[in-house]
């Protein structure tokens, strides 16, 4: 059994990575017909590690306005920022977007009052070495996921629900790939 490493690493830490070409050694997800094995937190933390990528490409995103963003290997995200009565809604639209390993499609809002109190929902498609879907429905408090879950069903795997602290807990440590020859 081959085993390849990903590292997860927290967005700003891995777009600095990134920016000045340290990330050129990690072993990615093989692009093969190899059968792989990954755990839905593994599978979770995939998705997550693309997505928080893309937020942290662009000045614009987290603020007011509009910004689309190319993925460093396909596709595109879409950020849009508006200020309504008393709230502020984004709208964040993946297409086909790939920095990595995945592909991610699917859409996420938020809602939430001025002092940034509300929720993010949304579905996100991933396809790839790995594919399945992630539906988002958390919390926020002050701008902070402080409540809700991820549902994960993976492609040929049992559904399973990830507390929104999982993420957190997980978003600095290495996790592992199996493929099955």
């Amino acid at each position: 059994m081959k085993k390849y490493f990903i590292l997860a690493l927290a967005l700003i830490l891995s777009f600095s990575l990134i920016s000045m070409g340290s990330l050129n050694g990690i072993e990615h997800i093989p692009q093969s017909s190899e059968s792989l094995t990954l755990s839905n937190s593994d599978f979770l933390m995939t998705y997550y590690r693309t997505v928080e990528n893309s937020l942290n490409r662009n000045p614009k995103v987290g603020k007011l306005g509009t910004a689309t963003i190319d993925g460093l290997k396909s596709g595109s995200f879409h950020y849009r920022g508006k200020l309504g009565f008393f709230k502020v809604t984004i709208e964040m639209t993946y297409d086909n977007y790939c920095d990595f390993d995945v592909v991610v499609t699917g859409k996420s809002v938020v809602e939430c009052s001025l002092a940034a109190n509300g929720k993010m929902t949304g579905e996100m498609y991933v396809a790839g070495p790995v594919s399945g879907n992630i539906v988002l429905d958390l919390d926020l408090t002050k701008g902070l996921e402080t409540g809700g879950y991820y549902y994960v069903t993976q492609d040929g795997k049992p559904s399973e629900i990830f507390d929104y602290s999982f993420v957190i807990d997980h978003a600095n440590r290495e996790f592992e790939i199996e493929a099955e020859e």
